[in-house]
């Protein structure tokens, strides 16, 4: 039914995108950031033949505590949103403080949902019950496939019994806390989808609620650092598609990185040193950061096609039609409920 819904408003968006006016809608993001992302580890215990991690050049450090504080207080202070704890590279799950951190900001008034990403390799060292317990609403898990020789293939290390075991502990807790937060599995496989489903491992978690992604083909080349010969199987790279409008990402995914460094791309700034960093959370405010007329200058670029470099050949570009959708969901929102107002 839900994925129904989504097609459905993804058709409508595609439709009616044209006629959409988004200039309200930016102008207020632009205005402050309804997201904040938290790279609080650029550590990682994976060596996943997709990801650019092996190539960084920054540093590996955890961002320390007193810039997490000051930058989810300020966000709170904004008004808040959403906060991830989604790494450009690393996982959360290296940092000894992440528990605290979660807590820290579930505590705030205005911090809404709380989201995490993670290889699930220390998840039973962290503990399930800890990691429902702390005021998360969601974690995603990412793996290589549903057996040790898949896993092994994708993401180069002997590591799948203890995200096995985490994921099963995730899984229970859950269950035993009637459903407290959602679980994703990413499934990042080699090897075409019912292949990867066929296992012992993924019959014995479906006893339990999750929601399963997958990318079984298209993977970004970070800025090609990652090459064909790179990928197993059935992988392939994407291509970097058409940029015609400013990409969504520069408007939603702001990023705290690991030295404290704001990215407005959360998503594929490698080694933090594009123009897209605006600053430092110890120097810097979250909102002069954000409101810095390079900012606005660097989303309208795309217009003219004058591009940041990071983002010339970036094939994770996403076009503004996740703001277009969000309206369209909003317009169908508001007619279901005057609807039922009506009929009530």
């Amino acid at each position: 039914m839900r994925k129904g819904v989504l097609f459905a408003q993804t058709k409508l968006s595609r439709y009616l995108g044209p006629l959409i006016n988004l200039d309200e809608t930016l102008a207020g993001i632009s205005r402050r950031p309804a997201h904040l992302g938290f790279e609080v580890a650029n550590i990682c215990n994976a060596q996943c033949i997709f990801c650019g991690y092996a190539t960084m050049d920054r540093p590996k450090a955890i961002l320390p505590m007193d810039l997490f504080q000051k930058a989810v207080d300020e966000f709170d202070a904004l008004g808040g949103g959403s906060i991830g704890f989604n790494p450009v590279v690393g996982d959360p799950l290296v940092d000894p403080q992440i528990i605290d951190r979660i807590r820290y900001a579930r505590a705030k008034t205005n911090i809404g949902r709380i989201g995490l990403f993670t290889n699930g390799i220390l998840i039973f060292r962290v503990g399930a019950k800890s990691l429902i317990g702390s005021g998360l609403d969601d974690v995603t898990v990412s793996i290589g496939g549903f057996d040790r020789e898949a896993y092994h293939r994708v993401f180069r290390v002997d590591q799948w019994d203890a995200v096995y075991r985490g994921l099963l502990s995730l899984a229970e807790e859950n269950a035993s806390a009637h459903r407290k937060i959602r679980i994703v599995i990413a499934l990042r496989s080699d090897r075409p989808i019912r292949k990867a489903l066929d296992t012992p491992a993924y019959r014995d978690l479906k006893r339990y609620p999750f929601e399963l992604q997958f990318n079984l083909r298209h993977f970004d080349s970070w800025s090609g650092r990652i090459r064909p010969g790179d990928l197993s199987g059935t992988m392939r790279l994407k291509k970097s598609p058409p940029k015609k409008e400013p990409c969504s990402i520069l408007y939603r995914v702001p990023k705290v990185l690991s030295n404290g460094d704001l990215t407005l791309c959360g998503c594929r700034d490698l080694n933090g040193d594009s123009e897209l960093v605006r600053g430092n959370i110890r120097e810097k405010t979250i909102l002069e950061m954000w409101r810095d007329p390079r900012v606005e200058e660097i989303r309208k670029g795309f217009y003219s096609s004058i591009l940041p470099r990071i983002c010339q050949d970036c094939s994770m570009y996403e076009d503004l039609s996740f703001f277009r959708r969000e309206r369209v969901r909003a317009l169908l929102q508001g007619r279901t409920a005057n609807r039922e107002q009506r009929l009530g």
